[in-house]
């Protein structure tokens, strides 16, 4: 754990339910207590909430509920923080919304989410490249949007851009299928 860590080399030795309880007061109250630009308060609290289970070993071990309403306000918490962003939170719902697996589908909040992630300058290439090619599917299949190739092809070469993953490949498949296209051919 990134805060154990930090903590660990500076002298303190917390245990995992106050590593957990420090992350929920950051994530809590929008804004980095401890300077470390590696550590995602609100995403670990919600990726703990989501997934559920323990954390650590022996006397320092913790059991965490899984609880999805709480996973999803961490997320939208850490997605909109006003101190920091954390791009990996919106993907991640941007994901849950989609899939529908977990909480009921909806493309509109998918969207909504994965443009925080793709267009604001913040979080790791491969997260927004991930977040600009989710957008480009979302604009080329008509998901919570309608059809706009335009649009499609724009998000694409945003994430072709940012030179991660396979997402060049699609653009240039799109592109030979597509071209200019606006809309679908009828």
């Amino acid at each position: 754990n990134a805060c154990y860590d930090y903590l660990y080399r500076n002298g303190r030795n917390l245990s995992h339910k106050e590593i957990f309880d420090m992350y929920k007061h950051i994530c809590d109250n929008g804004g980095h207590y401890i300077k470390n630009p590696d550590i995602n308060y609100c995403f670990t609290t919600a990726n703990l909430y989501l997934n559920g289970g323990e954390e650590g070993k022996g006397n320092n071990k913790i059991k965490i509920e899984k609880n999805i309403p709480l996973a999803v306000e961490y997320f939208d918490k850490g997605c909109f923080a006003k101190n920091y962003r954390e791009a990996n939170a919106c993907l991640q719902l941007a994901e849950i919304y989609s899939q529908g697996e977990i909480v009921t589908k909806d493309f509109s909040k998918a969207l909504k989410y994965a443009e925080q992630s793709c267009t604001w300058d913040f979080g790791t290439p491969q997260t927004r490249a991930k977040s600009c090619f989710m957008l480009g599917q979302m604009y080329e299949k008509g998901q919570g949007v309608k059809v706009n190739y335009s649009m499609a092809r724009s998000y694409y070469r945003d994430a072709c851009s940012m030179k991660s993953g396979d997402y060049c490949h699609y653009y240039r498949k799109f592109m030979d299928q597509h071209g200019n296209e606006t809309k679908p051919m009828i």
